[in-house]
């Protein structure tokens, strides 16, 4: 049965209710707030439902720690926050948010095992993420006199610096502020004329956070690279990647960073970041560069080709190759009427298609899927590299599990296409990095 409202009840709930939607659809949008800004008055509610005195007096430093439960670096640097905030006793007050929920929160801590920050923690948060948007955590606001002193990255997080803020020190930290109107599939710097060619190398943008990455564009017609573009990429890893191909023959995605197949010699270890990260900030200042060339396969230019011209004029150092016997994953064909099978002939569009548990390889070579995954998959861990001792360059179909650190399922797998996948020793090409 429903309740016997009266007509003049209901007209008063009607007009509540419309008040209420009314003043909520005019509540103006919260405004993030950039460095130098006073941080506003703040009714802030930990984890266990405690409210946060937040403290901006003079001499006190407010910190403010963004993380998320995927972020290892986040997990990691906990137990650094930790020592800190009893290093620092009341000086310092380091408050961690997560936008996480409070049971993913409480279920992290239980999976890891780790101890609980002795700091507050704000869970499910949506009011400070609004007001400090950002991409990629961790994310750390450094709050000094009730401002905003600065926006930075976890690696500015040392015990010097925090001694020197509170002394009325001024940091020299790399900020972490949005590119203004960075579009990830727009160029860098758009020419006034839709060059055909061109390439450039920028400074400058170190204090705007893209995520990390080099990106590259691939002809469908000619399946050749034509375009790349890198975003605060260190010297090194620009030069690994411009040569990375043409030693292995695959293009790299990852790992571009020194293993036992990259050297860096004692002539050029300024490239190396150095082992006390005390000064990562100035040392990223001088290292970390954006880049970004195009060219015209149509014309036979050759992308990295073009990318190694460019790096020997800007950068002073040279690489020598050296061939070794190391031992690879060898990628070879045991089956020629099963892998013909898999062969493909066809027009159809490239690429990798992710699935839930499997992986489809549509019209790539060997080297473009099986072997970039498979090292990969096994660099990531200070592995092997994968070789393609086929003699194939054509292009495949399969379907393989997505499973590519586990060697054993994956030439089970292969074995049914007709290849097969041995530990052995091969002759390798190793790069040296030296200065010119």
């Amino acid at each position: 049965m429903y309740p016997n409202y009266s007509t003049r009840r209901l007209s008063v709930l009607a007009a509540m209710l419309c008040l209420l939607f009314s003043v909520h659809a005019q509540l103006p949008p919260i405004k993030a707030l950039k460095r130098g800004d006073s941080l506003p008055t703040l009714s802030l509610i930990d984890r266990n439902g405690h409210p946060i005195q937040l403290s901006t007096r003079p001499g006190k430093l407010l910190l403010f720690d963004f993380w998320n439960v995927r972020c290892i670096a986040c997990i990691h640097a906990m137990p650094k926050l930790d020592s800190l905030q009893k290093a620092f006793g009341d000086t310092l007050q380091v408050i961690s948010v997560t936008y996480d929920s409070e049971e993913k929160v409480k279920a992290l801590f239980q999976k890891l095992k780790i101890p609980t920050p002795s700091f507050p923690m704000i869970t499910a948060d949506t009011l400070l993420n609004q007001l400090f948007p950002h991409q990629g955590d961790p994310y750390y606001i450094w709050v000094s006199n009730g401002k905003i002193a600065y926006l930075s990255n976890g690696w500015s997080l040392t015990y010097d610096n925090i001694k020197d803020i509170l002394a009325g020190k001024n940091l020299r930290l790399t900020q972490r502020l949005p590119l203004p109107n960075y579009d990830y599939n727009e160029t860098l710097l758009t020419p006034s004329l839709p060059l055909e060619e061109y390439s450039m190398l920028l400074t400058g943008l170190l204090d705007y956070h893209v995520a990390s990455s080099i990106q590259t564009l691939t002809d469908s017609s000619y399946g050749e690279p034509y375009y790349l573009k890198a975003v605060n990429q260190s010297r090194l890893s620009l030069l690994i990647k411009a040569h990375w191909k043409e030693v292995f023959g695959f293009d790299a995605r990852r790992n571009l960073h020194p293993n036992r197949f990259i050297v860096v010699d004692s002539s050029a270890q300024e490239l190396l970041l150095p082992i006390d990260r005390t000064n990562e900030d100035d040392w990223k200042r001088e290292n970390f560069f954006s880049y970004e060339v195009k060219t015209n396969p149509a014309e036979g230019r050759s992308l990295y080709k073009k990318m190694r011209e460019d790096l020997a004029i800007y950068f002073p150092y040279v690489t020598a190759t050296k061939t070794q016997l190391l031992p690879a994953l060898v990628l070879e064909i045991s089956d020629s009427l099963r892998f013909n099978k898999s062969k493909s002939s066809s027009n159809r569009k490239s690429g990798l298609e992710w699935k839930k548990s499997t992986i489809d390889i549509n019209n790539l070579t060997l080297n473009n899927s099986i072997v970039t995954l498979l090292t990969e998959s096994q660099l990531s861990s200070g592995g092997k590299l994968c070789i393609n001792n086929t003699g194939y360059s054509g292009n495949i179909n399969m379907t393989l599990p997505v499973a590519f650190d586990d060697l054993e399922t994956m030439r089970i797998n292969l074995s049914s296409y007709g290849l097969k996948l041995t530990e052995k020793n091969f002759p390798i090409k190793t790069i040296l990095i030296k200065e010119r």
